[in-house]
């Protein structure tokens, strides 16, 4: 009997955890909702990355770009 394929995606922190983004950005709950909604309808496994910058720094921290 052939094993049935699995799949995974790797998605970044801020995408699935609203509550982790830049207290300036503002929460978007209904994206995080609609894009784990769509990969487990077609049963894909989600795998969240850590985020390095709410790690080091905490919510209440200044929005970084790729300079900093």
């Amino acid at each position: 009997m052939a094993k049935k394929p699995r799949y995974f995606v790797i998605v970044a922190h801020c995408l699935l955890n609203p509550s982790t983004r830049v207290h300036l950005l503002g929460r978007r709950y209904i994206v995080a909702e609609k894009i784990c909604d769509f990969f487990l309808s077609k049963h894909i496994s989600i795998i969240q990355l850590p985020c390095p910058e709410f790690t080091a720094m905490g919510y209440w921290r200044n929005p970084q770009g790729r300079q900093q």
